[in-house]
């Protein structure tokens, strides 16, 4: 009796084992790479970490073996223990080979404990896909797994890794890793960035405001553009550079994408973990660096482990146009993080309804713009009144076509006087219908 019933637990045991390769659960790279003491560290170098422009990093950094004089443009300030030094550019600590006791030998063992997680990354087999995308991944969609190329792989577009919260990728570069601008690595599912890897042979660039996520394990260099956001870390056996660039991990911003609709732009962002954060600020411009003006403030939900999803829809846009936008998450302490910009272009917009937009700049002191959408041909005016309701002068009075036009003041009155500064308002009426916006005019 005994025998037949090792043999059913046999036969049980290999029928487990097909189903799950039928199901293609793969035991290999469903345990994370095992960081060790590495995983202490937002950024670990061997040879420097420099930075320029206004990096943010949350986490603790190190390099071992070069001396703390390899760490550049952080202005460090040295703890009276000695052990460790600070910087307003990063929330933690900063360690170097030549601090006191304990911190060489705990850096010695990191860096360790970081050259085996990529030798142990690398070479984790089985490999369930080579070569995908004969080296391009850009816009495609990832399920959990290990993948390896011989050479270098591009990601220049959205990247969706999708998946649980326990699901695990493996990236394995045989060669660089170029990560373009204003490209999104998305986590869907509940997937964690703690849960990708990415083993480079070369030079990981991630590009201006890229988003990427995962721990970047590279044998050479990193480099993390302006604007760029790394949810992650950065373990690097040479050196990282930044600049401008941001490692947040209070909220972890699993998505921040936008793209055009038939209303307007649809913002959507999802977190993969959110505690202390009190809202959420999107701000608009139409250049990917300066200009910016918010346009709406959301209320951050409560905090889970298992993060949020948000949404809004700009519809104070004009067809045919590219803008940019960034998003702040507020904690419960007044600190603003910035994510971004994510950018699109409106297209396809159904300009059925009457706007007037918010004028640009606003406070002005020079020539304001301002744009209008009327949802077809009809009698029309934009006029501008002060504070006391006295009409300044008008801007566009009569037939007007449909669809969206634009124009500029330049802050003169009907008789090309120049106007005081202060409040005032601007008026589209179309139809029997207005619209009124207020402007501050600076001198």
């Amino acid at each position: 009796m005994s025998t037949k019933t090792g043999r059913r637990t046999t036969l049980a045991a290999i029928t487990m084992v097909l189903m799950a390769l039928t199901m293609g659960v793969n035991v290999s790279y469903s345990q994370p790479v095992e960081l060790g003491t590495a995983g202490n560290f937002a950024i670990l170098a061997k040879s420097g970490i420099s930075t320029t422009g206004t990096t943010s990093i949350a986490g603790d950094i190190g390099v071992s073996p070069i001396a703390a004089g390899a760490i550049t443009g952080f202005s460090l300030t040295m703890d009276p223990s000695g052990t460790f030094s600070t910087s307003t550019l990063v929330t933690g600590k900063i360690y170097a080979a030549d601090y006191t006791a304990p911190a060489p030998a705990n850096l010695t063992a990191a860096v360790s404990a970081m050259e085996a997680a990529y030798t142990e990354g690398y070479g984790r087999t089985p490999v369930d896909a080579t070569e995908l995308g004969s080296g391009n991944i850009s816009g495609m969609t990832i399920a959990p797994g290990v993948y390896k190329w011989a050479a270098s792989l591009i990601i220049n577009d959205s990247l969706i890794l999708d998946g649980g919260a326990d699901d695990v990728w493996i990236f394995q570069v045989g060669s660089t890793l170029t990560v373009g601008s204003y490209a999104v690595v998305h986590l869907r599912g509940g997937a964690q960035p703690r849960n990708v890897f990415w083993t480079v042979a070369t030079q990981t660039s991630l590009g201006t405001y890229s988003q990427f996520k995962g721990t970047i394990l590279d044998a050479t260099a990193i480099v993390i553009m302006t604007g760029a956001t790394l949810s992650g870390r950065a373990l690097s056996q040479t050196a990282v550079t930044l600049d401008a660039a941001a490692m947040p991990l209070a909220i972890d911003l699993s998505e921040f994408a936008c793209q055009s609709g038939s209303q307007g732009i649809n913002l959507t962002w999802q977190t993969a973990s959110e505690k202390n954060n009190y809202e959420w600020l999107i701000e608009r411009s139409s250049g990917p660096t300066e200009g910016y003006r918010n346009i709406t403030t959301i209320k951050a939900e409560a905090g889970s482990p298992a993060g949020n999803q948000y949404s809004y829809t700009d519809t104070s846009v004009l067809p045919n146009s590219t803008y940019y936008y960034r998003l702040g998450d507020k904690d419960l302490s007044g600190q603003i993080t910035w994510h971004g910009p994510v950018m699109a272009a409106s297209g396809g917009l159904i300009l059925a309804k009457l706007q007037l937009m918010p004028c640009h700049p606003n406070p002005a002191l020079g020539a304001i713009s301002f744009s209008y959408v009327l949802p077809r041909s009809g009698q029309a005016s934009l006029t501008i009144y002060d504070v006391c309701g006295q009409r300044v002068i008008t801007l566009a009075q009569g037939q007007k076509q449909g669809g969206a036009s634009s124009l500029t003041w330049k802050g003169n009155d009907s008789q090309g006087r120049k106007v005081s500064a202060g409040v005032y308002y601007y008026r589209l009426i179309y139809e029997g219908t207005s619209l009124t916006r207020q402007l501050v005019l600076l001198k």
